[in-house]
């Protein structure tokens, strides 16, 4: 199955603004990415609106190699989700859209104490939440704050 909404992280590119060269991390590099993905997602499963607790639990790495992919430059990981809902959750949907019924009679629907029927609905739009987002920038910011605290006390 197919990733539906993923980030990553490449390490090189945070290096590279403290002006660490990769060969110099080492080992320091894969403990803080992999820290990157753990804290990224404890991070998203807290942010994430929560209705039937799905969407949260199927936050995760998403490698095929479990954490971290190697890549030429550095190292690399990603996190993310393929429950095919998250990216309208994250992003929000800018315009109303027609919801029909396709192998029913009607849709269904309890307002009150009375049941509702419908061959179409309109959705409404909605906000973003943005919970992937800001988690990765969080973690981001943990991640870089312990490469410096590395680099300082001459780890690397």
């Amino acid at each position: 199955m197919d990733l539906n909404f993923q980030f990553s992280c490449d390490i090189t590119r945070a290096l590279a603004d403290l002006d660490i060269r990769v060969k110099e991390v080492g080992n320091f590099g894969k403990k803080v990415i992999k820290e990157w993905s753990r804290d990224f997602i404890t991070l998203a499963r807290a942010g994430c609106p929560e209705v039937t607790g799905r969407l949260k639990k199927s936050i995760g790495n998403t490698s095929k190699d479990g954490i971290l992919k190697f890549t030429a430059d550095g190292f690399n990981v990603k996190v993310g989700t393929k429950v095919s809902y998250a990216m309208p959750v994250e992003l929000g949907i800018r315009r109303p859209y027609i919801i029909q019924v396709r192998d029913k009679k009607a849709l269904r629907w309890k307002e009150g104490q009375k049941y509702k029927f419908r061959t179409w609905v309109v959705h409404p739009t909605t906000v973003g939440k943005y919970f992937m987002a800001s988690a990765s920038f969080r973690a981001t910011k943990i991640a870089s704050a312990k490469l410096i605290a590395y680099k300082e006390r001459g780890v690397m």
